[in-house]
Order: C-alpha cells, then sequence, then structure tokens
C-alpha cells in the first residue's frame, strides 16, 4: 500500500497522529493516483484526508466548509465513497489547511478562511484568503490588531457568555428604554392592547428608515403608523437613534464576518408589552427618570417625558 504523508503544518495541534502512514484507499480518477487516510484528531473525531497532485486536503461540506467529522471511523467501501464524492466535489468538497498559533485555519469559498480549534469543535470565518496570499501574508495579516484575521482569532478564544456579552450587552439599554417608553404612553393602553415594536439597526443606518420598521397592535395584527401617537414617540426615536445608533456590537457584526454567523438576527430588535398594570406603569416611570436624571439635562428630561 502506498504511503500517505502529511506535513507537520497539517497536523492539527491535539492530534499526536505520525506523519506517514500507509494509505487506507487508493483510486484513480482522470489519470490521477488518489491517495485517502482517515486521521483520529480526537477521542472521537475522525477527519478524511485526501492526496492529489503531490497536495494534501482535507474533506469538508461544500456550503460551510467546515471539516467532514465522523464520531468513528469510517469503513472501507464509505472512506473511499467518500473520497470519491469529494474529489468529483459531488455532495462534498476538498480544502486546504494549515497551522498558526496554535489553531488549524483552512481554505473557505474564494477571499475567505476559517480558523478552527485544536480539537475543530469551533470555528471563526474571516475575510483572507491564505492559500492566494500565502503563509507569511496570513502572519503579517494577524500582526494587525483591527484585521478580520486577527480579530477572527480572538472570537475563537471567547467563551459563548463573553461572545454574547460583546455583541448583545448594548442592546439591552435601547431594550429596557423603549419597554419602559410604551409603558408609560397612555394613548397605548385606552383599552386592552398587547403593542409589539420591532425595528432593524441595519436599516436604520444603511437605508435612513425610521426607528421602528412594524409598530403593531398585537391583538390585532393592525399596523399602526408612527404619527398616530403625536410627537412623543417621534421624540424619543429621534433621541434613540442619536443616543445609541450605531452601537458598539452592531459595528464590529458589520465589520467581522465571524460575528454574523454566530449572531445572524444581531441587528434586529423586537419589545413586546402586553396591558401594564398600574404598580408597572409607575415603575416603569421611575425607572425612566432616574435613567433620564443620569444621562441627559432636565430641559431634554422634560421633552421626552409624556
Amino acid at each position: 500500500m502506498k504511503t500517505f504523508a502529511l506535513l507537520p503544518h497539517e497536523i492539527p495541534p491535539g492530534c499526536n497522529a505520525p506523519l506517514e502512514a500507509p494509505a487506507q484507499c487508493v483510486f484513480m480518477w482522470e489519470g490521477q493516483t488518489i491517495l485517502v487516510r482517515e486521521l483520529r484528531i480526537a477521542p472521537a473525531r475522525f477527519a478524511v484526508f485526501v492526496r492529489r497532485r503531490e497536495q494534501n486536503f482535507v474533506v469538508c461540506h461544500p456550503l460551510n466548509f467546515l471539516p467532514l467529522l465522523s464520531s468513528q471511523p469510517r469503513l472501507h467501501s464509505k472512506l473511499a465513497r467518500t473520497a470519491q464524492l469529494a474529489v468529483k466535489r459531488e455532495q462534498l468538497h476538498l480544502t486546504r489547511l494549515t497551522h498558526l498559533r496554535g489553531y488549524t485555519v483552512f481554505q473557505a469559498f474564494q477571499g475567505h478562511s476559517i480558523w478552527l480549534d485544536d480539537f475543530w469543535n469551533e470555528s471563526a470565518l474571516f475575510q483572507f484568503d491564505w492559500v492566494q496570499n500565502g503563509f507569511r501574508a496570513l502572519k503579517r495579516e494577524l500582526e494587525k490588531p483591527y484585521s478580520d484575521a486577527s480579530f477572527a482569532l480572538s472570537w475563537l478564544g471567547l467563551s459563548p457568555r463573553l461572545r454574547h456579552k460583546k455583541m448583545l450587552a448594548d442592546r439591552e439599554e435601547i431594550e429596557h428604554l423603549w419597554r419602559w417608553i410604551l409603558v408609560v404612553t397612555p394613548a397605548l393602553w385606552t383599552k386592552p392592547s398587547r403593542w409589539i415594536l420591532g425595528f432593524n439597526e441595519e436599516l436604520i443606518l444603511e437605508c435612513h428608515a425610521n426607528l421602528w420598521e412594524r409598530f403593531t397592535e398585537g391583538i390585532s395584527g393592525k399596523s399602526v403608523q408612527n404619527t398616530e401617537f403625536g410627537v412623543h414617540l417621534v421624540r424619543w426615536r429621534h433621541f434613540i437613534r442619536t443616543q445609541f445608533l450605531p452601537t458598539p456590537g452592531y459595528a464590529l457584526w458589520k465589520k467581522h464576518i465571524c460575528t454574523r454567523a454566530a449572531f445572524p438576527k444581531r441587528a434586529s430588535f423586537q419589545i413586546e408589552v402586553t396591558n401594564p398594570t398600574f404598580h408597572e406603569q409607575i415603575e416603569a416611570r421611575l425607572n425612566l427618570e432616574n435613567w433620564l436624571d443620569q444621562n441627559v439635562s432636565p430641559g431634554l428630561k422634560t421633552r421626552l417625558l409624556p
């Protein structure tokens, strides 16, 4: 059986497999000899490597370009079939990989690459084609602290809690404000109602849209025009837009593709309020007054409060 040799930078950081091992499958395709080797990169994680034209590739999914992994070794026939589908680009795909700073970097679709952690559990997409530009160019890119490559690598090291905080914590203040504003607006509660306020930060900033795309009376589903409740809500709309937007999390979301993959709906907000009690209305007004006392001038506070 022919020998399948991997290069040192092609072995995942958490894997202690030998560089050379017998190929587990060999087949011909378009006059080329294709070697196949399955690699155990973690206790229950196996990846398929393919060697063609003196270069090594990993079998991956065609849509997200992440490696095709199995929890147990594939049967010989299954392994051969998997490699053949990837070589022919039918259902599967082949991609190049290397390692840097203890992480794996995969070639993704044109102009993009993917970081993977040591056992290929977590991924982060970034805009840079290291295969086309070269490994040294990727190293230089990582020396730029605000490049997409360096941000994606730091993103990969964050816990889910820290990612959530980085992307969504700045929205919480806006959501609290709008909830209090709706609760203390008397015109909304002349009868039992459920109001839904929805807006999209991207549309506001890119298309100069009104602060809310949707303002509906939830029981009837009727869409309500912004002007039906006078200048009060319009003033708040303008205040929140100028005070908060763009939020820091949105700026990251817009700049770095890995954050958009993790939080695809980051730009959208939705606040729902249903029939607040008298106590809830008093509490909301106190919260709103306290917030305004700490953040705006007395004159602006008087103009904003209903």
